[in-house]
């Protein structure tokens, strides 16, 4: 009986053990699937089951068998892109979309697009009878848009002017291949579109065609060919790199261009196609993804802004076909290492590799002659600088002093026709002007000779060639710009009543530099000097005298400027030429008596790359015999020209 008991109490627990854990089950079975709640947050009464405290560690269970769970490497996903299908009136379309040709991971998914039924779109029949121009949309769903190649039997071969004009929720369209043209203002304030690809038969694309499209940030070309050959329609004298305050032409303008494969693959290496001749202005510009460019020597020139903003271009090649690198060609393409302009080239643009950071070795091509201002601006990791040939350097014309010249930053290599650096520098007769900034950072140079054909010597022309030790100067030298020889090697220069000159064995004292100290009221130059260079005696306050030898040729820019105690000068009859501002600010000066004052003419401006013109004006013999004439003339009336004697 006793044992009977037992046995009928023990069941009865085991019944309610039974009855408690199946109403626990049913607790967290009924639990919400988004919910924050954890079963070890619960408690729930008859359970025995209670929660871990907080910062335990489960005991790991031992008893479990079985291959261990292992985490996938990580690896760099192999983008594919899934070509967008068109909806038809009758069967559903897709949107692009990717995904990884490794893992299979799909990274944008496709959104279906409904069928879109009869009368989608407005169009007009055009006169053939066979195609047709879409006008504006109709009952089209949905905010992205795959236009078919036909509609109601009609071959779609434009996008009419305006037609999609104002439609501020479209977010991404497709223009299929059967599209020739895309009227004037398509687009025109769609603010929300996000996304347009361009098909391969598309040849024109109208003005403002894409005016505050200002969500615009993806723009996918099918055939490389086809878009390289656009034709882009501008109002007269408007250019298509240019602000939208005129309206805007360019879809790459706001967006980043993608290039596809027949395979809808992105590229990141592009061979121009050989029909083309001319890379037209932006044509790649804002192209991130591309690495390389091959250019085929069927190409001439490099238009405007054609590779601006190409993040990841490291390797283009030049070839020896292009003439012309236009404006802001290659500007902010912050990963290209290195730039070889070849002989061909003879124009480099404005700005054509500004910002460029990356950029350590530039080769410039003997067909050279113009580099426009700011064409290595911020080019700051320049180490070295190529140069084949010295005259053809020396006749470039630069935009300006510092940012033209892509030795501002890196050291500058001449070399021999056998590719030997230059250690010993002839400049060649016939050589004019040694421009500004020429031999900058030439570090390798020793010895210069300058020929007698050479005039005038620019401004920084041979600064920091600090292994310089002997220059020839020729017989033809009137003028030598401020810090032609700074920083070079203290052989060449030699010193003489408180002066320094720079000079040969033949004649030590042939340019005067400057004052050493510049505290002195008086100043002996030396009686076998030819020049005095720019600011020479510059801010000498104290100077009250002093005389300028028979023999000087030449006074420099500002080379007296600032000398407020200075009251009277002479200018030797030997003195051919005195440059701007040579006497400015030169508040006590009562006088300046030339010796010879007939023959002379002053000229401001300079023929260069901005097309600066020459303005003349004769002096006439009597107005400069006057002393007070001459010195108004010299400090203030015409200080800003360039004085030169001709007769």
């Amino acid at each position: 009986m006793k044992q009977t008991l037992k046995i009928t109490i023990l069941m009865v627990l085991m019944t309610i053990v039974t009855l408690s854990l199946a109403s626990c089950n049913d607790i967290l079975n009924d639990l919400p699937s988004n919910s924050e709640t954890t079963p070890q947050d619960l408690v729930i009464i008859g359970c025995t089951t209670t929660p871990e405290p907080e910062g335990s560690t489960p005991e790991p269970d031992v008893t479990t068998t079985g291959p261990e769970e292992t985490t996938p490497e990580a690896h760099v996903h192999t983008v594919v892109v899934d070509s967008a299908v068109a909806p038809t009136p009758t069967e559903d379309g897709l949107t692009a979309g990717k995904h990884c040709s490794t893992c299979g991971e799909v990274l944008v998914p496709q959104e279906t697009l409904p069928a879109y039924g009869e009368n989608a779109f407005f169009y007009k029949v055009n006169a053939d009878g066979k195609t047709c121009t879409i006008m504006g949309i109709g009952n089209y769903p949905g905010d992205i848009i795959c236009i078919d190649n036909y509609i109601d039997g009609y071959e779609v071969v434009a996008i009419g002017k305006r037609a999609f004009w104002g439609c501020t929720t479209l977010t991404d369209i497709t223009i299929p291949d059967s599209v020739t043209s895309i009227g004037d203002g398509a687009f025109v304030r769609c603010s929300s579109l996000k996304s347009i690809t361009l098909g391969s038969g598309l040849t024109s694309i109208g003005q403002e065609v894409f005016f505050r499209c200002d969500a615009l940030d993806d723009i996918y070309v099918t055939d490389l060919e086809a878009w390289l050959n656009i034709s882009f329609i501008l109002p007269d004298g408007y250019e298509l790199w240019e602000s939208e305050a005129h309206g805007t032409h360019h879809p790459n303008r706001y967006g980043k261009l993608h290039f596809l494969d027949e395979n809808g693959n992105e590229m990141t290496t592009i061979v121009i196609p050989g029909s083309v001749t001319s890379i037209r202005e932006m044509a790649f510009a804002g192209c991130k993804s591309l690495t390389s460019v091959t250019i085929g020597n069927h190409v001439t020139s490099i238009g405007k802004n054609a590779f601006s903003g190409c993040d990841s271009l490291s390797n283009v090649q030049i070839p020896n076909s292009v003439t012309i690198i236009g404006y802001s060609a290659f500007y902010r393409c912050p990963s290209l290492t290195s730039i070889v302009i070849p002989d061909s080239v003879t124009s480099i643009g404005w700005r054509a590799f500004a910002f460029c950071e990356s950029v350590t070795s530039v080769t410039i091509g003997k067909g050279v002659t113009v580099i426009q201002s700011d064409a290595f601006r911020d080019c700051s990791n320049i180490k070295d600088v190529y140069i084949k040939d010295v005259e053809a350097w020396a006749n470039i014309s630069f935009g300006d002093l510092y940012y033209a010249h892509p030795n501002w930053y890196g050291t500058l290599h001449i070399l021999d026709e056998n590719g030997e650096e230059v250690t010993d520098l002839v400049i060649p007769e016939g050589v004019t002007n040694i421009p500004d900034h020429l031999f900058h950072n030439c570090k390798a140079l020793t010895s210069v000779v300058i020929p007698d054909s050479v005039i005038h010597i620019g401004e920084s022309a041979f600064a920091y060639c600090s292994s310089l030790e002997s220059i020839t100067f020729g017989d033809g030298i009137k003028s030598v710009d401020e810090s032609a020889f700074y920083g070079c090697d203290d052989a060449i220069y030699t010193e003489y009543q408180s002066v320094k000159y720079v000079g040969n064995a033949q004649n030590p004292y042939a340019i005067l530099i400057g004052a050493v100290n510049r505290k002195l009221s008086t100043y002996q130059i030396h009686p076998d000097t030819k020049v005095i260079a720019a600011r020479a005696f510059a801010v000498c306050n104290n100077m009250t005298s002093i005389t300028i030898p028979e023999g000087v040729v030449g006074i420099g820019e500002f080379a007296f400027t600032e000398c407020t105690s200075l009251t009277s000068i002479v200018i030797p009859a030997s003195v051919e030429r005195i440059v701007r501002y040579a006497f400015s600010k030169c508040t006590a000066l009562k006088s300046i008596t030339f010796e010879k004052p007939n023959g002379w003419e002053g000229r401001i401006g300079e023929p260069n790359v901005n097309g600066n013109v020459y303005y003349y004006v004769e002096f006439a013999a009597d107005e400069l015999s006057n002393s007070k004439t001459a010195m108004q003339y010299l400090t203030s009336d015409y200080s800003q020209y360039r004085w030169d004697r001709t007769e």
